[in-house]
């Protein structure tokens, strides 16, 4: 989904290297700046195009374009504006005309591109147009996301969670990359991973239409291999021998999770039920990234994970906040005494999400 985001361009002025294979020629002009007059229009277009007016949107657009053909904001509005109308060849042509600009919106035009020829099908002209608009500008986190979405249709799975990591590092705070990362890890049996992943998610979109999702593969992670014995009262443990560890050897973490999740489920029944779920939860998270502090092994995980998620989920461990972390990422659930936990502890709330919007998560150089 093309989203109307202006990020900083990284490229080189006017000498740009064009590969022999590139989709476009690259920029060779200069933009001519809009006027005080055209840039009302602009801001009148794009107005109209957020009520969903599309083609008073484009008259708009147009009349800038008649004065000055060479201002990439009414071209990029344009381009933006005719892929929402699903005219997206006429988008892309738009579009192209703006990729003959030296523009901070340079990037931002590959980006509608290439999102035009994905929705067109035509995928590895798609692939080609993301990675020629990161070629210019490889800190655009929504050049490497979407790259990753139609990797993810392609079933390359890979290569999607390639794209994701990066994304995710680029802009920690965008909540889809860690909703589709959570997917992915979670469809290549990556257990604790997706775990991480769909945790991070709901910290940062707690109570969305998304948010079940994140939800599903959450519990399914905590809960994985944990089942009723042959016994009345037992629980059973199974172990994955065969699990996916291109991603890290998490086993002793996973064993935990079960023997944890286990040990909860056996006190409900014998202090019938006084423990609730949430409580069960937070017993759950407290244990698993305490035995992940006592042993960190980075050489067994891989970087990303390592160096990416772990630092935050101990920290935030280390400061005391897994109880209002577990009880935020559940307002969602339905899960019994969440809503009343929350309204009788909003200091200890603010105090976690203060700290988790404040913290420096690692960089990646693009």
């Amino acid at each position: 989904m093309i989203k109307r985001i202006i990020l900083p361009a990284l490229f080189v002025l006017l000498s740009i290297a064009v590969r022999a294979d590139a989709f476009y020629d690259g920029p060779k002009q200069i933009p001519v700046p809009s006027t005080e007059g055209q840039k009302a229009l602009i801001k009148e277009g794009v107005a109209l195009h957020d009520k969903g007016e599309y083609d008073a949107a484009i008259k708009k657009y147009a009349e800038v374009l008649a004065e000055n053909p060479s201002d990439v904001a009414a071209l990029y509005e344009l381009s933006y504006t005719l892929a929402a109308k699903k005219e997206y060849q006429k988008s892309i042509e738009t579009a192209r005309k703006g990729t003959q600009y030296t523009s901070e919106l340079l990037d931002q035009f590959y980006l509608v591109i290439a999102n035009d020829l994905d929705d067109m099908g035509q995928r590895d002209k798609a692939i080609s147009a993301y990675r020629e608009g990161l070629a210019i500008s490889p800190g655009n986190f929504l050049l490497h996301y979407n790259l990753a979405l139609v990797y993810d249709k392609q079933q390359k799975w890979d290569e999607a969670r390639k794209e994701l990591k990066t994304a995710a590092m680029l802009n920690p705070m965008h909540a889809s990359s860690q909703l589709l990362l959570a997917v992915e890890f979670s469809r290549s049996k990556f257990r604790v991973p997706s775990l991480l992943a769909a945790a991070r998610f709901l910290v940062l979109e707690p109570n969305s239409s998304r948010s079940d999702q994140a939800l599903a593969i959450m519990q399914q992670a905590l809960s994985a291999g944990v089942g009723p014995g042959d016994k009345p009262g037992n629980i059973s443990i199974m172990i994955d021998p065969n699990s996916n560890k291109e991603e890290g050897d998490f086993a002793s973490v996973e064993l935990v999770l079960q023997i944890s999740r286990a040990a909860g489920s056996l006190g409900n029944k014998e202090n019938k039920g006084k423990k609730s779920e949430g409580e069960v939860q937070v017993d759950q998270w407290k244990v698993f990234l305490s035995v992940f502090a006592e042993n960190p092994d980075k050489k067994k995980h891989s970087e990303f994970v390592f160096d990416y998620y772990v630092p935050y989920f101990l920290e935030m461990n280390k400061r005391g906040f897994v109880e209002p972390f577990v009880y935020y990422i559940l307002q969602k659930s339905g899960t019994a005494g969440v809503t009343q936990w929350l309204a009788a502890n909003q200091v200890k709330l603010d105090q976690f999400l203060d700290w988790s919007k404040q913290y420096n998560w690692p960089k990646r150089k693009p």
